[in-house]
């Protein structure tokens, strides 16, 4: 007997998928600003940073507080800040 429909029909990692986010924050990079605030709160120990493209390691920032973030660099105007996050 086959098994029909084993996730339900919104599948089986519908909410995860919708907690999941990604922000662009590249057009605030101005070789100054160090903190940046997410459009939604976060789990922080799910926040992943890229900054041209590289994994920055948590060392390289810090959770300031429920949608802020700190880096501990200053990406310069032109450079590339993405974020992915679960949010809370």
């Amino acid at each position: 007997m086959a098994i029909s429909n084993v996730f339900g029909g919104g599948g089986g990692t519908a909410s995860a998928e919708t907690k999941q986010k990604t922000e662009d924050l590249s057009s605030e990079c101005d070789g100054e600003k160090t903190v940046f605030t997410t459009s939604f709160n976060y789990l922080s120990a799910h926040m992943k940073v890229y900054w041209n493209g590289l994994r920055q390691s948590p060392n390289d920032f810090v959770v300031s507080s429920s949608n802020r973030l700190t880096t501990l660099f200053t990406a310069q105007s032109g450079d590339d800040l993405i974020i992915d996050y679960l949010r809370e």
